[in-house]
């Protein structure tokens, strides 16, 4: 599925402010990929990468621990100046670009992180940039969604004829992605993951907040009317159920 770049760009820069507010999710996916992380009793002194580094929770985690070799990546601009005021991370250390094409040279570090952030790329092109920086021996810590993300949201949309869902790649899918960059991936850890709503407001502003609205560059405007049925039919979810469910497949794994 194409994605356009710009979409992208435009959509977390203005979610930067209000980003944290309604990312605990993803906060939760960083700390398993830490876990996995402190397991291998690495030395502090190792160059780390962060790829989509956003507002800079993860990279804090690691100040937090010890580290000080770390340079995080984000296209969006806002982000990186959110990821600078929470971690005092040097300027030049924060560098504002696509994941799928770093500006740094081939070996360049020693673990990559991306969080929550191949997902906005194409699969192939960010695990072959991952496997291009990573120096021989490197290990990635990788977290991504699954297709069964969001697929309330998708079954109300689709009814109403729009796929305004983004579409997330399957574990034999990632698999046989990141074996096809020369790189070997251990079992993925797949977990669901239920958010609850009392209101379609805060269920709309859950996804609004984080700025991840469909970026295909093929998607197509939906008109009021249909919007308005597709609220409708939210609001008879939520008279029947009492509460309006999202649900996340959170998946996590490593690369060497």
């Amino acid at each position: 599925m194409p994605l356009s770049s710009q979409q992208i760009i435009t959509r977390f820069n203005r979610a930067a402010s209000t980003y944290d507010e309604v990312s605990s999710l993803q906060r939760e996916m960083a700390d398993a990929l830490l876990r996995r992380f402190e397991s291998s009793s690495l030395k502090s002194t190792v160059r780390i990468a962060d790829l989509g580094c956003g507002t800079g929770y993860l990279l804090g985690q690691l100040i937090e621990r010890g580290f000080d070799d770390l340079h995080g990546f984000d296209i969006a601009r806002e982000m990186l100046t959110m990821a600078g005021s929470t971690t005092q991370i040097e300027s030049d250390r924060l560098i504002e670009a696509d994941l799928q094409a770093l500006p740094v040279p081939d070996d360049q570090f020693d673990i990559v992180f991306s969080n929550a952030s191949i997902q906005w790329c194409n699969t192939a092109s960010a695990a072959n940039e991952i496997r291009r920086v990573l120096c021989p021996g490197g290990r990635g810590f990788i977290s991504t969604f699954g297709p069964q993300t969001l697929q309330q949201w998708r079954s109300v949309f689709e009814s109403h004829g729009h796929t305004s869902v983004h579409q997330f790649d399957s574990c034999s899918q990632l698999t046989k992605t990141f074996e096809a960059a020369d790189l070997s991936l251990n079992q993925i850890d797949a977990k669901l993951v239920s958010q609850t709503f009392d209101n379609i407001k805060d269920m709309f502003d859950s996804i609004r907040k984080l700025g991840a609205s469909n970026a295909a560059a093929t998607r197509k405007p939906i008109s009021k009317s249909v919007f308005q049925s597709i609220q409708n039919e939210f609001a008879q979810r939520l008279a029947k159920d009492g509460v309006l469910t999202l649900t996340y497949e959170a998946f996590s794994f490593e690369v060497s």
